[in-house]
């Protein structure tokens, strides 16, 4: 006898045992009816977590964020927060109240040791005054 056939077989008497307990002594109709149908929905009610977290969604795809996703947020809330507080403090010190306020010729780049130009010299960009004045 070899072994695959004693594993089957055992398997296949093990369900059939099974499938006579649920037949001739359950106190429910729907396990007389369905006894191995049964009782692997219910194995699969049970491992079904496990499944949905590691086969089917990975790593708590239902939940809002994972702890991964979270940490990701949190850190460039931090960085988004830090650089919005360095631009008001640089616009408050340059005599602005917001930063809306800056023209390309408040700006100064480097463009080389010692040298400097403004935004509207490097780029030759001049705003139009998009709206009109109504009379």
């Amino acid at each position: 006898m070899s072994p695959a056939f004693a594993i089957l077989s055992g398997a296949l008497g093990a369900l059939g045992a099974v499938a006579i307990h649920d037949i001739w002594f359950s106190g429910t109709n729907i396990l007389r009816n369905f006894p191995i149908l049964l009782h692997l929905r219910f194995l699969l009610i049970e491992i079904g977590p496990g499944l949905r977290q590691y086969i089917v969604g990975e790593n708590r795809e239902q939940a809002p964020f994972n702890r991964e996703e979270r940490q990701w947020i949190e850190q460039s809330a931090d960085a988004i927060q830090s650089i919005r507080n360095e631009i008001l403090a640089v616009t408050h010190a340059c005599g602005y109240e917001h930063p809306s306020q800056f023209t390309a010729q408040d700006i100064e780049v480097s463009s080389g040791p010692g040298t400097f130009s403004t935004l509207e010299q490097i780029h030759g960009y001049t705003p139009s005054r998009i709206w009109r004045k109504v009379a």
